[in-house]
């Protein structure tokens, strides 16, 4: 008996794989969710997506914000979401496979806040940057929480597993990574002269690293306010990224002339001076449709071992009926428009009139390719494209038609070489509309 289960287990996994063999780049994983597609219903609130990372066993960490529409904003609630490798929701996560404050009373069940961006620590540990509220929708603190492998705060970390970077200043957390064993994160801070982009590197002790930047402190840009240096504008999400050769560190956003800009920083947060202009790779106009003078900028950093860096994120032109596009490009080690790729280092779409403004995600395969997303000329939503190494379009690639809601992000898993898709969908509870996570991973 247990032989003939033994033959059985093979053969099934014989079939799975000879299936994903057969199948066309792009079709969806069977052994994911449905027939590739998790749709995840199991809220009472709106959930709404803004990052998505991977633990080193595969399973899937979703993080963003749960939002109640009956009650104010100040009840909106950091989601922090966990599913397993092949697509259902972790239910050992947390409660129900939400992150929460505590899991056992006194202490507090709901942790108050936005999640933009999560990173995993070597030991699981989980840590989420985004912003809380104070006095109003537009008064938010730049905070960062760290989450417990079983989905409750860390109460060694911070205050009761939260730090507040900046007291009394209006902020966000936009990105977070780990770098060289401890936790990078990037965001913007408002003072009384004006709007700051900032990195600021901390210990897993919850101490600020000293030997970076300024007493831990980099500014990377003034946003406003000033004459304006650095960048303008750093991405919403996942728009830094660190070099695992040498801890190089790569932020990206535009600069004050509107142009796409990637700013380079030494493992210390000094200025990489020799790399691009002054330490800042900058994207020219020339070829570059529909620009614009606002919301144009990298919003995803993609940084090769070898010192190229790519990045991808929209180009608007507000003054044109909003067109909108999808920009990629490359750059090589010295911070020049990588003419290997694509023969001017760059990859756009066709501009399209859109109503909405988007942000596109892109990842970067193990051998080269890049996964993006840009906007549909006749479907108005975000289609899945994939260009190879040298930024000529892959035509092999042909992804299953699935209908997303924004935001999206992607995400690639190295081992399986599988590619992971998050967006949205909308359901009706009642007579009100609410939002949903939806997953859906492609083959190779």
């Amino acid at each position: 008996m247990f032989y003939r289960l033994q033959v059985a287990v093979v053969v099934f996994l014989v079939c799975v794989l000879a299936s994903s063999l057969l199948a066309a780049p792009g079709s969806l994983d069977p052994t994911f969710g449905t027939n590739g597609i998790y749709n995840d219903n199991q809220s009472a609130f709106s959930l709404i997506p803004w990052d998505i990372q991977q633990q080193p066993d595969g399973a899937l960490l979703v993080v963003g914000c749960s939002i109640d529409a009956s009650k104010s904003y100040k009840t909106n609630r950091v989601l922090l979401r966990r599913y397993n490798r092949n697509g259902p929701v972790d239910m050992s996560f947390g409660y129900d496979g939400f992150a929460v404050g505590s899991l056992f009373p006194p202490g507090p069940f709901d942790v108050y806040g936005e999640g933009r961006s999560v990173t995993v620590q070597p030991d699981y540990k989980i840590v989420v940057a985004g912003l809380t509220y104070v006095n109003s929708s537009s008064d938010t603190r730049f905070t960062i929480w760290r989450f417990l492998p079983n989905g409750s705060l860390d109460t060694t970390f911070g205050t009761e597993g939260q730090m507040i970077l900046y007291q009394g200043s209006v902020g966000v957390g936009h990105s977070v990574t780990m770098d060289q064993g401890k936790i990078l994160v990037a965001g913007s801070v408002t003072t009384a002269s004006g709007v700051y982009n900032v990195m600021r590197r901390i210990n897993l002790d919850g101490s600020f690293d000293t030997t970076f930047g300024q007493s831990s402190v980099v500014v990377a840009g003034q946003a406003s306010g000033g004459s304006g240096t650095g960048l303008k504008e750093i991405g919403l999400a996942r728009a830094l990224s660190v070099r695992s050769t040498n801890g190089d560190i790569f932020l990206g956003g535009s600069d004050f002339g509107a142009h796409h800009a990637i700013a380079k920083y030494t493992s210390t947060g000094a200025v990489a001076t020799s790399f691009g202009n002054n330490g800042m790779a900058i994207l020219p106009f020339d070829g570059l449709p529909c620009y614009g003078t606002y919301g144009s900028g990298f919003t995803t950093i993609m940084a090769y071992p070898d010192g190229r860096v790519a990045g991808s994120g929209p180009s608007f032109n507000l003054t044109q009926n909003l067109l909108v596009t999808s920009v990629v490009a490359r750059f090589d080690a010295s911070g020049i428009p990588d003419q290997l790729f694509n023969q001017n280092g760059l990859v756009a779409e066709p501009c399209v009139v859109n109503p909405v403004v988007q942000l596109f995600s892109s990842t970067l395969q193990t051998d080269g390719k890049i996964d993006y997303l840009s906007i549909g000329a006749t479907t108005q939503s975000q289609v899945l494209y994939r260009v190879n190494a040298d930024g000529t379009p892959d035509t092999t690639f042909a992804p299953a038609n699935v209908d997303f809601g924004v935001p999206q992000y992607l995400l690639f898993q190295p081992e399986m070489s599988r590619l992971v898709r998050l967006g949205t969908y909308s359901v009706t509870t009642g007579r009100v509309k609410q939002t949903r996570i939806k997953l859906a991973r492609y083959l190779p």
